[in-house]
């Protein structure tokens, strides 16, 4: 009897350090979704890797969206579905539609308290770009990495009309006069290089002359401001009374199926205002020859539209700590270097953004200082419910096809009204809709 004691005691013990010992080795599967090309994807193999080495309990699992166009609607369907992943990264806009949907989990308690992260947010720049996950007073995201507008121009046709290239501080005047002297056109008048291209929305003009769709407060529609009409009145001629600009803003020639972007990497364009992001597809182009100016803006007070990349976690994931240390990770020096080193967009970091890493002139671009310069303007967009606006600006884009039958001055009437009832459908509806940073 007593050796059966014995035994079973014996066996308890062996079970009991084997649950143990398994539980210990047991690891907190952290699932990150995100969209982009390989390169991206084998970095963040890398970076996943770095941190499992630095936080043993974790295990992150990525999963790749390789088309950016694709990613938001295969996220919203993961979380309808009820398999949501743990981390996301996208525009602030999806964090106002996440937050509005419940799905995303409240940071402000890692955000505020953990020292580490302290650090970082000493780092940022600009400072107050932490408030872009900010609703309600609460953090549900963190910035990843920027992309403000800059104004790319081609060198060889700048020197080919003997004109100088842009200083630091161009006038918009300056700026103006340029884009219609290097305007190259054909016996027959037909524009055959352009002064000047657009990637964008429209609308992402209108900081340029301290002008906005909504006022700052988010108690008035601004859209149809004598601001925000100089502005685009100022684009509209030079498409069609200069006819320096292509007729189409956002997608480049008529019937053409080019981007601005491939017309500037083409040589048909002597600028192009588009994200800094996209020097990595003029970089390859060994036939072209560019650099970039800080944007000139129409009055000194005049901002410039920034596009902000946020990490968030949402509000089912099983382990928010752990994910919250991974977006921390991604958010400090080693992931930062890496935006730095490939271009994908501009550094969240004060220290990576003034270093050797990120402004070496040997890597295209050279000017790089322009950028960091243009973070001192940056322009947040409205925090009213993405749709609000963009399912409510319908006709202004008409005035940039068919002026003659399309006033500019009535088609931001009648946008500014429709955006004006949303406003008010919303607020009488007692529906959250604005956020002031």
């Amino acid at each position: 009897m007593k050796k059966q004691i014995i035994f079973i005691s014996a066996v308890m013990i062996i079970f009991s350090l084997s649950c143990s010992r398994k539980k210990n080795t047991e690891k907190k599967v952290i699932e990150y979704m995100f969209p982009g090309g390989a390169a991206m994807s084998t970095i963040m193999e890398r970076m996943k890797n770095e941190f499992m080495k630095k936080n043993t309990e974790y295990l992150i699992t990525l999963t790749h969206i390789a088309r950016w166009s694709e990613y938001q609607n295969k996220v919203i369907t993961r979380i309808v579905g009820g398999n949501p992943p743990d981390i996301i990264i996208d525009a602030p806009n999806l964090t106002y539609d996440l937050y509005e949907r419940g799905a995303l989990y409240d940071l402000t308690e890692y955000i505020e308290n953990d020292s580490d992260f302290g650090i970082i947010k000493n780092n940022l720049n600009p400072p107050e770009i932490l408030n872009i996950g900010k609703i309600q007073g609460r953090y549900y995201s963190v910035p990843g990495w920027m992309n403000p507008q800059v104004l790319f121009y081609n060198k060889e046709i700048f020197t080919r009309h003997g004109v100088p290239y842009p200083p630091k501080d161009w006038s918009f005047k300056d700026f103006t006069k340029a884009v219609i002297d290097l305007t190259e056109k054909d016996q027959s008048g037909k524009t055959t290089c352009y002064g000047l291209l657009m990637a964008g929305s429209i609308e992402w003009l209108l900081p340029l002359n301290n002008s906005s769709i909504i006022s700052k407060d988010g108690s008035k529609v601004t859209f149809n401001s004598k601001k925000s009409y100089d502005i685009l009145k100022w684009y509209q001629d030079l498409v069609f009374i200069h006819k320096s600009a292509p007729k189409l803003v956002n997608s480049g020639e008529d019937n053409t199926g080019l981007t601005p972007s491939d017309i500037f990497q083409m040589g048909k364009a002597a600028m192009f205002i588009g994200n800094y992001s996209s020097v990595t597809d003029f970089i390859p182009k060994k036939n072209l020859s560019f650099d970039i100016v800080m944007l000139p803006r129409m009055v000194p007070e005049g901002k410039i539209f920034n596009n902000f990349i946020c990490w968030m976690v949402l509000k089912n994931s099983k382990h928010s700590r752990g994910a919250f240390e991974f977006i921390k990770f991604l958010a400090g020096p080693d992931f930062q270097k890496v935006c730095a080193r490939i271009n994908i967009g501009v550094p969240i970091l004060k220290s990576i953004q003034s270093s050797k890493l990120f402004l070496n002139p040997s890597l295209p671009p050279e000017n790089k200082q322009a950028v960091i310069n243009s973070l001192d303007y940056t322009f947040y967009l409205e925090r009213y419910k993405n749709k609000t606006i963009k399912d409510n600006i319908r006709k202004t884009g008409l005035a940039f096809m068919d002026p003659k039958t399309y006033s500019l001055r009535s088609c931001l009437d009648e946008d500014s009204a429709a955006i004006k009832n949303a406003m008010d459908e919303l607020k009488n509806a007692g529906q959250l809709q604005y956020d002031n940073y």
